[in-house]
């Protein structure tokens, strides 16, 4: 259930904040609302079955210049905060969970000025805030760094031509206007295993691993296709709350 429901409120949907342990159903979530042109969160506690929503305070000096329509409803945990990534915008929206603060935080100027599409997410060695992208063939990384040489704060870790790496995954288009067009770059593998994940327009879902620089196609049991997005783990059944009534 949502706090309110009130027409001139945009509700993007929560985010974990924390949860008690596994053996209790128990947890924390924020639900970003957006009214009036500026941010909200509501925090909703749930603990013996019952929720209880509570409303801070508007972030007044955040402004919220992009349509409602465009902030993604999926948040993304990483390096200590939650992330929203804004279509056709470059910057995402960040909170910070310690604190509940909002703000924005650019993407490398490539990306920004040329709206290419970027997914957030960590590192997998040391949890450093990672950027990534697939465009016109080539992937680049680039991970959160104070030089004075970086480009809005970000530093260029690698890029990759794919070109050859396309070539040696069979099923995927060969001419090069639907390997741009159709393939891009859906996911940071949110468990930390250096997977990203690479959806396509009819070809399937791929994983690009960072360690061994090979292109894969997920497939589930039974030759299904992987939906979006992919989560890092899948829930045991029945999970260790609800074991003593099963």
């Amino acid at each position: 259930m949502l706090p309110e429901n009130r027409r001139s409120v945009h509700y993007v949907g929560p985010a974990l904040l924390s949860r008690a342990h596994p053996s209790r159903l128990c947890f924390e979530v924020v639900c970003l609302a957006i009214e009036a042109g500026h941010l909200r969160a509501w925090v909703a506690s749930f603990k013996d079955g019952k929720c209880v929503w509570r409303a801070l305070p508007q972030a007044m000096e955040v402004k919220t210049d992009f349509n409602d329509r465009c902030i993604e409803g999926r948040s993304v945990h990483a390096a200590g905060n939650i992330y929203w990534h804004i279509c056709n915008s470059g910057r995402l929206l960040v909170l910070d969970p310690a604190t509940m603060q909002f703000s924005y935080l650019s993407v490398p100027s490539e990306l920004g000025d040329h709206f290419f599409k970027f997914r957030i997410g960590e590192m997998p060695e040391d949890g450093r805030l990672c950027i990534g992208t697939v465009e016109n063939e080539e992937m680049q990384l680039s991970v959160r760094g104070g030089d004075k040489c970086s480009d809005n704060g970000w530093l260029l870790e690698w890029k990759l031509n794919l070109c050859e790496v396309y070539d040696m995954v069979p099923g995927l288009p060969r001419d090069t206007t639907n390997r741009i067009l159709g393939v891009w770059l859906s996911d940071i593998d949110a468990g930390r295993t250096g997977k990203l994940f690479i959806k396509t327009w009819g070809y399937g879902r791929y994983a690009f691993s960072l360690e061994t620089r090979k292109l894969e196609r997920l497939t589930m049991e039974g030759g299904k296709e992987y939906g979006h997005p992919i989560y890092a783990y899948v829930l045991a059944w029945p999970p260790a709350f609800l074991a003593q009534d099963c």
